[in-house]
């Protein structure tokens, strides 16, 4: 059997690459990069460029196509929803050759559109987050009156999809108010039926990577994303095995088997240590960032995934280890790196790290360091990956001293190019003399006629008549 993996630029492609190269599987290996970690691994039989899908989804589609044409493999497994996308519109070009390993178009589109899906969660009973959305901004404006702010800005799909297509540059944002609300999207508003805002949640993200057969669940595996690039919430950098909440095998069992789901997807929830509840986010069409923990943990996500599309008996899947922990090194950096670069504050204090000070980021960063936790590139059996994503650690790591260097030299510049002027010397201060005022003597008077100003003075006793006058007498 051969097996076209896509994405081996990835850590969810090395993943998917290791694990089918585990069982004996031919892999031939697709990235958009020539330094791709999965072309360093030692699995693959073929490594072959495609154009990424940012600089052109046909094209990247026609290289794909091309690439089947040459390698004929019996599966296509795309991994990245970007890469999803882009093949599910090229589904029949594709399934002339091999088989798409992804749910049919209209499973897919309940998991890419995030209103749809919130709605059909919904009905199935399950605690959502409170959201809204709108086909203008003074609707979505509006609407958001009735949340409790702060809350979060989501696109409601991915930009490539046809039915959520959008223009938006960013994948969260954050509001405080309305009016700072109204202040980010106002520049977006054409993009506004394209937005969701929902209630910030708390807690921290508990995932659950499932394998379905027409909706039948056929193995589950629970993590715990422990630390996410951004920080404030995004794509798992620190996570670990842990046992499978029956509340959560419920839930996920639940919505796949209503949405008829087949292949791998993984459900996301925020869980509240506090109120000890769990709140649906949302379903990830793609092979999960948690495939390498599942693989070093019991469960071969993509072995079985493959024998489930070939129609080959699937394997028997074993009880999981609980507390695996697994590391992605570069992406905790570019993490770490994010947070001490962004001004303060990150985001609302309801989201994780969000008031957290550089000294306890560094802290949390530096304890990983010392305590025990697998790499998801870091192989002994497979150094390849690991001597290629050292390297692009020791760039962000260079990357920083020079900013620190040249940081050091413009303010050691500016000190040295500044006039020095000595300080003025110290005088005593200057005597200040009381304040006289001249008073009128009460004998003085002034006296005023028209044209004719004069001053009389009293003769004094004893001296006389004396009189000081401009009359004549």
């Amino acid at each position: 059997m051969r097996v076209l993996v896509t994405g081996a630029e990835t850590p969810e492609g090395l993943a998917v690459i290791r694990a089918l190269g585990r069982v004996g599987i031919d892999v031939v290996a697709g990235a958009d990069r020539r330094l791709s970690i999965g072309f360093a691994s030692r699995y693959p039989r073929n490594r072959l460029r495609y154009t990424p899908v940012s600089v052109s989804p046909r094209r990247a589609s026609e290289d794909i196509v091309d690439i089947i044409n040459r390698t004929d493999p019996d599966l296509v497994i795309p991994v990245g929803e970007d890469l999803l996308v882009t093949l599910n519109e090229a589904r029949r070009r594709v399934s002339r050759h091999a088989i798409l390993a992804a749910p049919p178009a209209e499973v897919l589109g309940r998991a890419l559109d995030r209103a749809k899906a919130l709605t059909l969660v919904q009905r199935l009973g399950i605690r959502t987050p409170k959201w809204v959305q709108g086909d203008s901004l003074t609707e979505l404006l509006e609407a958001a009156e009735q949340l409790r702010f702060p809350v979060a800005i989501k696109p409601r799909g991915p930009a490539l999809y046809r039915p959520t297509a959008h223009t938006l540059d960013f994948t969260v944002e954050y509001a405080d108010n309305l009016r700072a609300l109204a202040r980010l999207l106002g520049p977006r508003q054409r993009d506004a039926r394209m937005t969701l805002v929902q209630e910030c949640l708390t807690g921290v993200g508990h995932c659950i990577s499932a394998v379905c057969d027409q909706g039948k669940v056929v193995a589950l595996f629970p993590c715990e994303w422990e630390r996410e690039f951004p920080l404030t919430g995004g794509v798992s950098v620190v996570r670990r095995s842990i046992p499978l909440d029956p509340r959560l095998a419920s839930a996920t069992t639940r919505v796949l088997e209503a949405w008829g789901w087949h292949g791998v997807a993984m459900v996301e929830f925020r869980y509240d240590r506090r109120d000890d509840e769990y709140t649906f986010v949302g379903v990830s069409t793609r092979f999960p960032t948690s495939t390498a923990l599942a693989l070093e943990s019991g469960i071969n996500l993509p072995h079985l995934v493959t024998c489930l599309y070939t129609g080959k008996p699937l394997p028997e899947v074993r009880p999981h280890r609980v507390g695996v922990r697994e590391r992605w090194l570069r992406g905790d950096l570019l993490a770490l790196q994010d947070a001490l670069a962004k001004p303060k504050p990150r985001a609302p204090a309801l989201v994780p790290y969000a008031r957290t000070t550089s000294f306890a980021l560094w802290g949390t960063f530096l304890k990983d360091v010392v305590l025990w936790a697998w790499s998801s590139e870091f192989r002994m059996n497979d150094p390849g990956p690991a001597l290629l994503e050292l390297g692009g650690v020791f760039r962000i790591i260079g990357a920083w001293v020079g900013a620190g260097i040249l940081s050091a030299g413009r303010r050691l510049t500016t000190w040295a190019l500044t006039p020095k002027v000595p300080p003025l010397e110290s005088q005593p201060p200057l005597a200040v003399e009381p304040r006289q005022e001249r008073v009128v003597p009460v004998r003085l008077q002034i006296g005023e006629e028209v044209g004719v100003v004069s001053l009389q003075q009293d003769p004094g006793p004893g001296s006389g008549e004396f009189a000081l006058s401009s009359h004549e007498g």
